[in-house]
């Protein structure tokens, strides 16, 4: 009996070891996979961390600086973009080459343009390119549908499109405030419509926007109702209080009321900024030219017309180009700051402003300080404009004399290779395309 109860223990004694061994391999296989899935699920909380950190860091970034647009163009039709942070010189957002063009930032918005289609036009040697223009988020997401035929920057809350060859109103939801309903300047459909400074002229500022309607020029105020009535030839947006505004073939200056401040005398004028205006003069000539100067709120001349171009000075300073087309900056007592050597110029922001120096077709933009230096960005000499062909000079005579001219030479058709029949027409159809627009109605 004894005997027996001792076999029964040890057999008991067996099962409770092979039960707690199989307890214990499956504890052991549990805390395998609880450690597997614990390492996977720390892995992902930090990757997601992290790329939450990147945003973080994006955000400061853009915070911290104003995103700067660097374009890298090759050629007329393949353009590089990205945007970089104004403090640091970091490419906060790279749009490569996903569209046909883009605009800088405005109120935490940017407009952007994709190719829908492209035509060449063997006459002339050139595509035209037709887009549809939307706008983008500070992180690149489409913010408003890519759908109008043209779009320009959102200021005081708003933004001008062109929907059916008709200019509305949309507020930062894409809605419209203002039905499309007032007259563009050029054709819609004209790709170089959009890069001319024409579309930034239909922009709110100071609670006005020029419109344009039957041939007319006056304000309205975000409601769409009229302010200023329609009876200009052409106008301006307003700052500090003034716009120019043309009555007949002369320019002066209004205030809110409509009424002129600054009696119509000039050939151009620019807006007012930090108390002075560029304006162009009747009687001072230089090779054919009439030439730029500088007035005050009375209408006196600071600085006697001496330049090509001029303005608006912004934080003290304006872009102004000599007759040889290069462009330097000065201060408001005229003095040059930074020397002549850029092709193209922008208004300082923060303390940089974006110029070009050559006619090249990549890397042709940077940033310069206030001192001259540049920033980011690295550019060549500048190419000024010349030829020793007797079309290619004809042609570069014309764009002396009319503002729409080819950003680069290169988009210039082979003038140098045409006989003088084949010169004078497509001479004559360029004259008809980019015709002057303060005459687009006579």
């Amino acid at each position: 009996m004894k005997k027996r109860t001792g076999t029964n223990n040890k057999i008991l004694i067996a099962i409770i070891i092979l039960l707690f061994s199989i307890l214990m391999a499956i504890v052991i296989a549990f805390y395998k996979v609880y450690m597997t899935s614990s390492k996977s699920s720390v892995k992902q909380t930090k990757n997601i961390q992290q790329v939450q950190n990147q945003e973080v860091e994006k955000q400061n970034d853009v915070e911290n600086g104003k995103l700067l647009l660097v374009s890298e163009r090759e050629g007329l039709y393949s353009c590089n973009m990205k945007y970089i942070n104004s403090k640091n010189g970091k490419v906060v957002l790279d749009l490569g080459y996903n569209y046909y063009d883009a605009n800088d930032f405005s109120e935490g918005l940017a407009c952007v343009h994709k190719e829908v289609n492209r035509t060449y036009d063997k006459s002339v040697n050139i595509y035209s390119i037709q887009s549809k223009s939307g706008y983008i988020d500070e992180k690149g997401n489409i913010a408003i549908q890519i759908k109008f035929d043209r779009a320009g920057d959102f200021s005081e809350g708003l933004a001008a499109v062109v929907v059916n060859k008709k200019i509305g109103y949309i507020n930062k939801k894409g809605e419209f405030v203002i039905e499309p309903q007032f007259d563009p300047l050029y054709n819609p459909e004209d790709v170089n419509w959009r890069y001319s400074a024409i579309f930034s002229r239909f922009k709110f500022s100071q609670g006005l926007a020029p419109i344009r309607k039957n041939k007319k020029w006056g304000y309205i105020n975000q409601k769409g109702e009229f302010v200023i009535k329609p009876q200009f030839d052409c106008a301006g947006t307003f700052s500090e209080d003034l716009a120019p505004v043309m009555k007949g073939e002369k320019w002066g200056y209004i205030n809110k009321k409509g009424e002129f401040v600054i009696e119509p005398q000039f050939l151009d004028a620019n807006i007012f900024s930090e108390g002075l205006a560029f304006v162009e003069a009747r009687n001072k000539e230089l090779n054919g030219r009439h030439l730029w100067g500088i007035i005050d709120k009375n209408g006196n001349f600071i600085k006697e017309p001496v330049y090509e171009y001029g303005g608006p000075f912004s934080e003290g300073l304006a872009a102004v180009a000599s007759s040889d087309y290069t462009i330097a900056y000065i201060n408001k007592e005229a003095k040059v700051v930074i020397p002549y050597r850029f092709r193209d110029a922008w208004p300082f922001s923060q303390g940089l402003a974006r110029i070009s120096t050559s006619n090249s077709t990549a890397n042709s933009t940077a940033y310069i300080d206030k001192k001259g230096n540049i920033v980011y960005g690295n550019l060549g000499k500048v190419k000024k404009k010349q030829s020793t062909n007797k079309h290619s000079k004809a042609y570069m005579e014309y764009n002396k004399n009319h503002s729409n001219t080819y950003d680069d030479e290169s988009y210039v058709p082979d003038y140098d290779n045409m006989t003088d029949e084949e010169f004078k027409e497509v001479y004559k159809k360029e004259m008809e395309h980019f015709s002057d627009w303060s005459n687009v109605d006579k």
